[in-house]
């Protein structure tokens, strides 16, 4: 089982890396600045909890992964799965950095 991170909005991000990228939804780039704030917190990665995010930007978990693998396809994060025994927790790797 997986423990869960409460994640919450950061207050500051910038868009500087992402922000001129045409084939990204605007949505997606708010969610690569504010994970790219969390990592900073997370030493480098962040939990990739999907339920959380979709929670915070009030959108569909479905609408968050679509975000996500969008990102994942563009070479801004990574998402790796640890294993820890019999735990297991996905993080978000920025991969280009603002």
């Amino acid at each position: 089982m997986t423990k869960s991170v409460e994640l919450k909005p950061c207050a500051v991000v910038e868009l500087n890396a992402i922000r001129f990228e045409t084939h990204i939804p605007p949505g997606a780039k708010i969610l690569f600045a504010e994970l790219t704030a969390w990592a900073k917190q997370y030493n480098g990665s962040c939990p990739y909890q999907p339920k959380s995010l979709a929670k915070i930007y009030q959108v569909s978990e479905f609408t968050i992964r679509k975000w996500i693998n969008c990102l994942v396809g563009m070479g801004f994060i990574q998402i790796i799965v640890d294993f820890n025994g019999n735990r297991r927790q996905t993080k978000v790797i920025i991969c280009k950095h603002m």
